[in-house]
């Protein structure tokens, strides 16, 4: 039930409001206002559609593949609590998301160096991030699997239906959108990794991060104000994503 706030209502909503506006509107305030100012100094914002395409590609391939990873490691936690292998599946899995992601990406380096197909290529930024943020996939989906009840899986297996077929037109339909909340939350950290990504990107590869990062390091805020407003945007979007995905 709704709690009364009585004559602490207004101030509850000035409050509020006043988060909102520190958190949001003044950083969006005056990233317009410096994009303005490059606007008039002439500033080219070249390459911006590229940079753009890079982080949605780069975030995309992360969120998908840490929702397929956390969903096993979820039903290990979940079906079979207490079980010794599902607990050492499970603490594993928060290793990464312990460590710095510069410490991840130096260990990533080492062990991609003999493999020259595998050395400053996405593929390794992705196994990256799917190592840095997929306990972020797997407590949502773990979250959303802890509703469905096992008896309707139980049951479909009674009547025949393969572990496979089970997953796929009872699990997934009921757990989906907290897979999909989950996904989006790895997209949401993702687009704004920036240690990770300056040491494993692949060489001429530039993410709305690393745009920021090296336009602000020398001072070019007008250059840099384009591609953060542009990180905003793209982070509203994935919290909307975030929003469908949690919603009851």
């Amino acid at each position: 039930m709704p709690v009364a706030l009585g004559r602490w209502r207004w101030a509850s909503y000035g409050f509020v409001a006043l988060v909102v506006g520190i958190a949001l509107v003044v950083p969006v305030a005056v990233l317009t206002h410096w994009v303005l100012r490059g606007l008039d100094a002439g500033i080219a914002f070249r390459g911006v559609n590229d940079v753009i395409g890079n982080s949605v590609t780069a975030a995309a391939l992360a969120a998908g593949a840490a929702a397929v990873v956390a969903l096993p490691v979820a039903i290990l936690g979940v079906r079979y609590r207490g079980n010794w292998f599902s607990r050492i599946v499970e603490v594993l899995s928060y290793t990464g998301y312990a460590l710095p992601g510069l410490v991840v990406g130096l260990a990533l380096v080492f062990s991609a160096i003999r493999f020259a197909w595998l050395y400053q290529s996405l593929t390794i930024l992705v196994i990256a991030y799917v190592m840095l943020f997929l306990p972020q996939a797997t407590n949502a989906t773990r979250v959303a699997l802890l509703r469905v009840r096992p008896s309707m899986e139980e049951a479909a297996r009674g009547l025949g239906r393969r572990p496979a077929g089970v997953l796929r037109t009872i699990t997934l339909p009921l757990a989906g959108r907290g897979v999909i909340a989950g996904a989006a939350l790895v997209f949401l950290t993702t687009i704004k990794e920036l240690p990770a990504t300056l040491i494993l990107a692949p060489p001429g590869f530039q993410t709305l991060a690393t745009r920021v990062w090296s336009a602000s390091s020398d001072a070019r805020y007008g250059e840099a104000a384009l591609p953060a407003l542009i990180l905003v945007g793209i982070s509203l979007l994935a919290l909307l994503v975030l929003n469908f995905g949690t919603r009851r």
